[in-house]
């Protein structure tokens, strides 16, 4: 992966957060949940642990030069 192709990721995922957070909450809404759909949460997780990945690999980009 180059530093653009993680640049490029890091921004879809956080769309990808933020769209999944969205529904999820609008889900909840419209069911009257007090509680958050467990499916949601997980994809959520995993979509931050790419984004971890992801800012870490930009980390060590930037200190290698």
């Amino acid at each position: 992966m180059t530093k653009n192709q993680a640049q490029q990721a890091l921004g879809l995922v956080n769309v990808a957060i933020d769209t999944i957070q969205k529904i999820a909450l609008q889900e909840q809404e419209i069911v009257g949940s007090k509680h958050r759909d467990h499916r949601y949460v997980s994809t959520i997780l995993t979509l931050q642990e790419k984004k971890i990945s992801v800012e870490n690999f930009l980390k060590r980009a930037e200190s290698n030069g």
